[in-house]
């Protein structure tokens, strides 16, 4: 739920995942300790790891990192002329423009949203935007 558990690799909670009837998640819940399921918006949750691959939640969909110079890179959507990025993780909306696992394509983005690499900060687990990325 947070960059800090991510880095420290000792998860918030055990999650698991509710699939709808095509397969695709749906939402994660954990089991609280009186036994009673919690559902997570996504705008809790800064990234799952799932059969050893690692998803980042942004406002625009789950990306899975990857690891480019012993730096974590993912290739995600960001607003085109934002200073700032932020993680979905306590900011809000969820999956906004997304849906499923992994982001979504530009072409059902508004005009202003653009694919980039983005880098986390090791130390503090925001986001950077490091280039724009040919549609």
């Amino acid at each position: 739920m947070s960059y800090e558990t991510l880095k420290n690799q000792k998860p918030d909670y055990p999650l698991v995942d509710e699939k709808d009837k095509k397969g695709k998640i749906k939402y994660y819940y954990y089991t609280n300790d009186k036994g009673k399921k919690v559902k997570l918006k996504d705008s809790q949750i800064y990234a799952v790891v799932d059969n050893d691959e690692t998803y980042v939640s942004t406002s625009f969909g789950y990306y899975p990192l990857v690891m480019e110079n012993d730096e974590y890179y993912f290739y995600g959507l960001a607003e085109e002329n934002s200073t700032s990025f932020s993680i979905s993780a306590g900011i809000g909306s969820g999956f906004g423009y997304g849906g499923g696992m992994i982001g979504i394509g530009v072409g059902s983005a508004p005009s202003n949203i653009k694919r980039y690499k983005i880098k986390i900060d090791h130390l503090d687990g925001n986001f950077e935007k490091i280039e724009r990325l040919p549609n």
